[in-house]
């Protein structure tokens, strides 16, 4: 039985992308017919190929292209762990449940991170073969610091941009400005918080910043972009019509934390700006191969945000400060 051409073209296309070593580029995407993707964003790192918030899961999402978002807690020796939680007890296979800013550095990176690898069967095996990782080789991931994973990347040459929450204020905005600044990181550094003060303060030391929103919050899209911020986020579980305010204002629209394939299909396809999700990697083989796919079957897609950071307009906000523009961000490393 003949095997139809076109389609089979269209597949291995899709799948070059993929395996290809970098994140999905505008230049690929127009080769299917679509003028933007969204950007897709490691959460605490990605769970792929290694313990979410471990040293190689950052460095093989960095390799892979992904922006890098993590959270960062002082330590009681002065150092900065990246760590989500406040204690021990969900995060590692640690017995008791410890407060993390207790811990040195040296007792902090000697724990065991927790994983789950059940997303595989989530992915139905669409992952499978298509990139060697670390998760077959370790009984223990470890966690780490803000100090090793930027030692890291230095070493690698990689430079990736980074998406950081400081939690509940351990660590102060002017340390870590004078951190990421030393190291020629800050033009390429976002950062989160879910507290408007936090992110007025980051404004006005001239990092680019995101709002992200509580669920089921109600959100007023002028105010955040009269603030200056540069990106929402917002959960998956928010209309998609958001997206038509936040472009209109001029406001990047990210979703979180989204690891299910629908979500993120519907989110894609409707042409929010930026995923954040667990599984970056195949999250970038399942649009790939969808947009190849529906370029084939003649869709007209909306317009997808290729870089969100780089492709935002011009506009003047009410505060006067204009966004930058792309040839700025790309000189500033901007992914």
């Amino acid at each position: 039985m003949a095997i139809p051409l076109v389609p089979v073209i269209v597949t291995l296309a899709a799948l070059a992308v993929v395996l290809s070593a970098t994140a999905v580029r505008p230049a690929v995407a127009a080769s299917f017919g679509v003028s933007r993707v969204p950007l897709l964003v490691a959460h605490r790192g990605g769970a792929e190929t290694a313990a979410e918030g471990s040293l190689p899961s950052f460095l093989d999402s960095a390799k892979q292209g992904f922006p890098l978002e993590m959270d960062l807690r002082t330590l009681a020796d002065g150092r900065i762990a990246i760590s989500h939680d406040a204690t021990t007890g969900e995060s590692t296979e640690n017995s008791s449940d410890t407060h993390v800013s207790s811990l040195t550095a040296s007792q902090w990176r000697g724990m065991c991170l927790t994983w789950d690898d059940t997303w595989r069967g989530t992915w139905s095996g669409l992952t499978d073969g298509l990139w060697t990782g670390s998760w077959a080789s370790e009984d223990c991931w470890h966690p780490t610091t803000l100090g090793s994973v930027l030692d890291a990347l230095d070493e690698r040459g990689e430079d990736p941009t980074l998406v950081v929450e400081n939690k509940q204020d351990e660590v102060t905005l002017t340390r870590l400005e004078r951190i990421l600044s030393t190291r020629g990181l800050k033009g390429r550094t976002l950062i989160e918080s879910l507290d408007f003060g936090e992110i007025a303060a980051a404004e006005k030391s001239g990092f680019r910043t995101m709002y992200v929103m509580h669920k089921g919050e109600k959100v007023d899209v002028d105010s955040i972009a009269k603030a200056g911020t540069d990106v929402l986020a917002v959960s998956s579980f928010y209309p998609t019509s958001l997206l038509a305010r936040t472009r209109k204002a001029g406001v990047s629209l990210w979703v979180w934390t989204v690891d299910r394939p629908f979500m993120a299909l519907r989110w894609a396809r409707t042409g929010v700006d930026g995923i954040i999700t667990d599984h970056p990697r195949a999250m970038r083989m399942m649009l790939a191969i969808d947009f190849a796919e529906l370029h084939h079957a003649g869709w007209d897609l909306l317009p997808l945000d290729a870089l969100s950071l780089q492709a935002e307009p011009t506009i003047t906000r009410a505060t006067g400060r204009k966004r930058a523009s792309p040839a700025r961000l790309m000189a500033n490393g901007g992914r």
